[in-house]
């Protein structure tokens, strides 16, 4: 007789084979966010109760009734997890308009990745910098006048040891302690995507540099005395033009992923 296919091959598994029980018969659904978790759990949970009834108190088996009960105990509570986990983000103020002015970097939301390729496309590592500082001039309706100025200190890495200290061989912070991009120009469209044009500073030598990217949602709280505006974007750099050595099997080329937010200076 021919297998009746993967819904019965585990019903035809020796008794004493427990391997089984961690293989899926189907991969796992993916989700965005929890939302889908938490119904499809109570889905199956309610599944499991119309299907598979517990034994109740004397090991007896519960009415029909009972089980019915329950069946609606677990929707009620599917609905509930839904409404919990939904009724945030429907229940969120709109998020307030960064009015123009002059924007202070947060360095406590702020950092920088750099990503290292392996050569022959094995794989790769990166490293984080988390201590960084600047400015920004928003200027809504005249770009020509908008300014972002960020400066990386680059004794801040962190990575693994390895890397760690292969990136700190490389920018030699006790001679150049900072990392700098300057803009020169930034174009908006009307969906949030920006390309911004600029020079970065690395080990003294300035090169040009464009950073594509969009505006996110800050995570700090705005507020309509305190606006804030989130950044995130990437670009792309060789290591070569920077006169940064490179590590045993690294490629020439870097990306730089960065996640920047500002707040609003406050009125003196």
């Amino acid at each position: 007789m021919q297998d009746a296919g993967p819904r019965t091959t585990h019903r035809r598994r020796a008794v004493g084979d427990l391997t089984w029980f961690l293989q899926l018969k189907y991969p796992p659904p993916r989700f965005q966010k929890p939302v889908g978790v938490v119904v499809l759990f109570m889905l199956s949970l309610l599944h499991r109760t119309l299907d598979r009834p517990h034994l109740g108190p004397g090991l007896a088996w519960p009415p029909a009734a009972d089980a019915w009960r329950r069946a609606r105990a677990a929707l009620v509570a599917a609905a509930t997890a839904f409404a919990l986990l939904a009724a945030p983000a429907l229940a969120q103020p709109p998020p307030v308009e960064a009015p123009p002015g002059e924007y202070r970097l947060d360095p406590d939301r702020s950092s920088l990745r750099i990503n290292l390729g392996f050569a022959g496309g094995l794989g790769a590592t990166s490293v984080r910098f988390t201590r960084l500082d600047g400015d920004l001039t928003h200027a809504p309706g005249a770009q020509e006048r908008a300014r972002v100025k960020i400066n990386v200190d680059t004794t801040s890495a962190t990575a693994s040891a390895w890397t760690r200290r292969s990136a700190l061989a490389a920018l030699e912070p006790e001679r150049w302690p900072q990392a700098s991009f300057v803009s020169d120009r930034i174009s908006m469209d009307g969906d949030g995507a920006w390309t911004m044009n600029g020079r970065l500073t690395l080990r003294g030598v300035t090169r040009p540099i464009t950073l594509h990217g969009g505006i996110a949602e800050p995570t700090g709280a705005p507020s309509a005395d305190a606006p804030r505006l989130r950044f995130i974007g990437r670009g792309r750099i060789h290591r070569s033009e920077f006169g940064l050595p490179a590590p045993t099997l690294t490629r020439d080329q870097m990306e730089l992923r960065f996640d920047v937010e500002f707040a609003r200076r406050r009125p003196d």
